[in-house]
């Protein structure tokens, strides 16, 4: 491209570009320099955005993984990862999240690889990534007994986390320091946890029983002694995007957990509040899930009570993880294998959202579907036990749910 020199004596001299260019001829005059040079630039522009189109598409390949973890799909999930690693190969959340999917298929040592390989990575650097995968690994090695390797990365996670975090990875520091009879670090980890009841030592001791001590803290949510159940060899599609307990700021699972065992049923409830629930807001709506939490442990459980909720804008967000069992049919047998889905909202006093039905429909049918639950087997909760829940108008829009999984 060649501009022509500027004349002072002729004001309207054209500019031309060399015939080189498009394959023939053109003359701009002077006065349209301007505009032509900022459409080049423009289209400079655009150029350049188009070579960043891979972030969204990653970004949301993310979402759906972890989306699958939460619904306890890891086998398809960790396609998602894969494909991720595929074009960034140091993918930090990539490769834990890999890690996840091989610690539920109890395939140790290529998870163990895999969270090294984040270690290593070069967004590993990122503050707000630090400590995660030294803590799964902790958690992997004090699980298989190494408490000296256990130790080594969880006081790398403890030093580098802050808050509950911090406070989970001195449980199970304690732990391993308790293990290998290292005073100064179980008073250390020890000094950074706030719950320390009877009844959470005495279920650690039976969880750890090597090493001794009086009153040994507690301890993340034991693993469970049976896996959450693979997906079935053929794919299944349409999984809804989930919300993280991250989103909602989840509190710490207390240890009083139980493995969920077999998945052979659903259960749909209404969250029930005094009042009509209105709140659509991201925000709003992640402090009442929250809340539900907080008044759910005042009782004694672990954990907030059900599996999911959907709230009035359809968004689904991880509740109690797949592999526990929930605390919201009744009784323990009701809740053994019974995922609990709660819908926000009074449901005797207004009307669910069409957003909400459609959530609703698609997160059932994909569960029903990943576990091989017949529509028979899909309950309001006033099926289960005596109680209006999940309220009249959201009662046959669950027997319609029943009736198109059959």
């Amino acid at each position: 491209m060649r501009w022509v020199r500027r004349d002072p004596q002729r004001r309207a001299r054209p500019a031309s570009i060399g015939a080189g260019t498009f394959g023939f001829p053109l003359r701009f005059p002077h006065r349209l320099r301007l505009r032509f040079r900022l459409g080049i630039a423009f289209f400079a522009w655009a150029a350049a955005g188009c070579t960043v189109t891979q972030t969204p598409r990653r970004d949301s390949d993310l979402v759906y993984a972890q989306s699958l973890g939460a619904l306890g799909d890891y086998r398809q999930a960790e396609v998602l990862y894969r494909s991720v690693l595929s074009r960034d190969p140091d993918n930090y959340v990539a490769l834990v999240g890999i890690a996840r999917c091989h610690r539920q298929a109890r395939e140790t040592d290529a998870a163990i690889e895999a969270l090294q390989a984040a270690i290593r990575s070069s967004e590993a650097a990122d503050p707000a990534v630090h400590g995660e995968a030294e803590g799964l690994l902790g958690d992997i090695y004090l699980e298989k007994r190494d408490y000296k390797a256990a130790r080594e990365q969880l006081t790398i996670a403890f030093d580098r986390t802050t808050g509950e975090a911090r406070e989970s990875h001195a449980m199970r520091l304690y732990v391993a320091c308790r293990a290998l009879g290292d005073k100064a670090g179980m008073d250390r980890a020890y000094a950074a946890i706030r719950n320390r009841t009877d009844r959470t030592f005495a279920m650690l001791r039976d969880h750890h029983p090597a090493g001794s001590a009086s009153r040994p803290a507690a301890t993340s949510p034991p693993s469970p002694r049976e896996p959450v159940p693979r997906a079935p060899e053929s794919r299944v599609t349409g999984a809804p995007r989930i919300l993280s307990r991250e989103q909602w700021h989840a509190g710490r699972v207390r240890s009083n957990t139980e493995p969920m065992g077999r998945i052979t049923r659903i259960t749909i409830h209404h969250t029930g509040e005094e009042s009509p629930c209105y709140l659509r807001g991201l925000a709003e709506t992640a402090e009442r899930i929250h809340a539900f939490q907080l008044t759910h442990q005042r009782r004694g459980w672990a954990d907030i009570a059900y599996h999911f909720i959907v709230d009035r804008g359809g968004r689904v967000w991880a509740g109690r993880s797949l592999e526990y069992v929930g605390a919201h049919a009744g009784n323990p047998n009701l809740n053994q294998g019974n995922i609990g889905v709660a819908v926000l909202g009074n449901f005797n006093k207004q009307i669910p959202t069409d957003d909400q039905i459609t959530s609703l429909r698609q997160l059932v049918i994909y569960l029903a579907k990943r576990y091989n639950v017949p529509g028979s087997r899909i309950y309001s909760h006033g099926e289960m036990r005596q109680t209006d829940c999940p309220g009249r108008y959201l009662e046959k829009h669950v027997d319609q749910l029943g009736r198109a999984i059959r």
